[in-house]
């Protein structure tokens, strides 16, 4: 049975959807596992930037309204296999789509009349019946502590925390490890950190650098050893998704082959200590 992994920071902009674009597209691409991205915020970035790296003539343009079953079709008929689009002989996706603001109305509807702890289960039980077909499940959430996290959290086996070397996000992964061991008491989940993930690194600036050192005094092995850097070639991800054309293309991916040689082994490691 493959594991969920749910991708977080409560703060924006510190480059997650690219962080687990980039794994997902190592991980399936290169190294042959079975991997399927479930986007689950309303920006629907994640969608459009794997749909622009695959064939736009032949898939769905996330940029161009037209239809396709996205994840909250999915989840209101609760299909799930309806609403993958699949992009790759080893990638998948649940797109998302603007629609998908509408989750806490739907959840507030659904379940008016139930236990609230239920409301934070629709995306578990959504995944279920799929998780035996996949290697890897990614949930790509948005940067909020609401209904979108806790529902990724509560599916997922293992969280991966992506933090820019930058004080505001280094504070928003201790504010997010806080919520997150309030989160197993409450609902009394297991689920791990599998990782910190610093990410938008940049060479000899003094902030990276104490900002760095600080989260590897605090948080000790969680942080993994691979650091993604401040790379221009990956800002053309959103415009033209990924590409391994030239020779600065290669030079983004070869990070995320580094980190997706990391990811596996500590996730093998979690593995044998789930035994």
């Amino acid at each position: 049975m493959g594991r969920i992994i749910s991708i977080n920071n409560f703060k924006g902009g510190v480059s997650k959807t690219s962080t687990l674009c980039g794994l997902a597209y190592v991980l399936s691409e290169k190294k042959g596992y079975k991997v399927l991205v479930v986007d689950f915020d309303p920006q629907a970035d994640a969608t459009e930037l794997l749909i622009r790296t695959f064939d736009n003539e032949r898939l769905p343009n996330a940029l161009h309204d037209e239809k396709y079953v996205n994840i909250f079709d999915g989840l209101k008929e609760g299909n799930v296999n309806n609403a993958i689009l699949k992009l790759s002989d080893n990638l998948s996706i649940v797109p998302s789509d603007f629609d998908l603001i509408g989750l806490s109305d739907y959840l507030n509807n659904k379940y008016r009349y139930k236990d609230a702890h239920d409301r934070v289960k629709e995306l578990s039980q959504f995944l279920e019946p799929i998780k035996e077909e996949y290697d890897f499940i990614f949930i790509d959430t948005p940067p909020t502590i609401s209904d979108f996290s806790n529902n990724a959290i509560f599916a997922c086996d293992y969280s991966l925390i992506i933090m820019q070397t930058h004080r505001r996000s280094y504070r928003a992964v201790d504010k997010f490890l806080l919520h997150m061991v309030d989160f197993r008491d409450i609902y009394k989940t297991e689920f791990d950190v599998l990782g910190i993930i610093p990410v938008m690194f940049s060479r000899n600036t003094k902030t990276d650098e104490m900002t760095l050192q600080d989260a590897s005094a605090d948080w000790g092995s969680y942080v993994f050893e691979q650091i993604i850097r401040s790379m221009e070639r990956v800002k053309f991800w959103d415009e033209f998704g990924i590409s391994e054309e030239d020779y600065w293309d290669k030079q983004a991916i070869e990070q995320y082959e580094v980190l997706a040689d990391e990811f596996l082994e500590r996730y093998e490691k979690a593995l044998e200590e789930e035994i």
